[in-house]
């Protein structure tokens, strides 16, 4: 083997075993330790370099691409939370649910052409025309536009937090978790679909702070660093606020559907404590290779939908509109 293969397959085996770390993240709470945190952060990025070393070798040497082959196997769990497998899916009945955090159209609306932005969006949620929608980081100083875009839906809360839900249909319970700050809640309603009752959480989990990152693609070295610093820090709050949302939910008489920006990925501790109670509804109907923020990390999927078990997701569906730092998710549940 020449010294160019040799660096190769020295770079395989050390890939491997950063992808390993990646598996271990979900089971290590990020209280406990900071480590295997940042390896889950990264794992669609070391998935496709398995990828490409195992084209590589089967242009070169086959043999040595068994070692990605079996680490993807090995990680096949991790990889259907990140790869949708499944078909597109054509249906679109059942109670149609919107998930969307709109934080960035506080600077859309401000603009000298808010107007023309204002009707754009007010024309996207006429088209869409969802059941449910769940905000997330709602501004305050367009409270009056909401009420102009949303006309004719139920709204919990009508004061001002950044979590809100506006729905077609009669809100008959609602209620709130609040974390630290007006934007991170948990709010839920009750509603009565096909003459049964469903609870559904509009969700915004601790921020990363990844505005940087988005600012220059040049300073992403730089970026890298800062996620890291901030990662897991975050990282505690969220598991904290996800344990405090669950034990509320436990306790809910109907089935649940939770829905937001929970600000973290498949492969971490606050995913895996969500999924050993509720299905994920990207699992059971996503399709390729998705993300749900437009930072330009491949898989970074941080927006969910997640559901109990007596309830089927027909669609689910994320809309690439380009009114903020996130991308809207569809999903149809009956």
């Amino acid at each position: 083997m020449n010294r160019g293969l040799k660096l190769m397959y020295f770079l395989n085996l050390l890939l491997i075993v950063l992808t390993i770390l990646a598996y271990i993240s979900p089971f290590v709470n990020p209280a406990d330790t900071w480590f295997f945190s940042f390896f889950g952060l990264g794992y669609p990025i070391l998935l496709i370099a398995n990828v490409f070393f195992i084209f590589f070798w089967l242009l070169t040497k086959p043999v040595y691409a068994i070692a990605s082959v079996l680490i993807i196997a090995l990680g096949y769990k991790a990889l259907i939370k990140t790869v949708g497998l499944n078909a597109p899916a054509n249906t679109e009945s059942g109670l149609k649910i919107m998930s969307y955090n709109i934080g960035h159209t506080k600077y859309l609306f401000d603009l000298e052409n808010s107007e023309n932005r204002t009707f754009e969006f007010s024309e996207f949620i006429q088209k869409e025309a969802p059941d449910i929608i769940c905000l997330q980081e709602r501004t305050r100083r367009h409270l009056p536009l909401y009420e102009d875009i949303f006309e004719g839906y139920h709204l919990y809360p009508d004061k001002f937090i950044g979590t809100a839900i506006y729905s077609k249909l009669p809100i008959l319970e609602s209620g709130n978790l609040y974390f630290d700050t007006n934007a991170h809640n948990a709010t839920w309603i009750d509603v009565e679909y096909n003459f049964k009752r469903i609870r559904i959480y509009c969700i915004h989990l601790s921020s990363n702070k990844l505005k940087k990152f988005s600012e220059k693609i040049s300073d992403v070295w730089d970026d890298g660093f800062f996620i890291l610093d901030k990662y897991n820090l975050h990282a505690v709050k969220r598991t904290e606020q996800i344990e405090k949302i669950l034990e509320h939910a436990r306790k809910s008489p109907y089935p649940v559907v939770m829905t937001g920006d929970f600000n973290d990925i498949p492969q971490s501790y606050m995913y895996r404590l969500i999924t050993r109670e509720y299905n994920d509804a990207f699992v059971e109907k996503g399709t390729g290779l998705v993300r749900t923020h437009n930072i330009p990390l491949p898989g970074l999927r941080i927006d969910y939908v997640f559901h109990s078990e007596s309830l089927n997701v027909n669609k689910l569906e994320v809309l690439k509109v380009e009114f903020s730092d996130h991308y809207p998710l569809l999903s149809f549940i009956e």
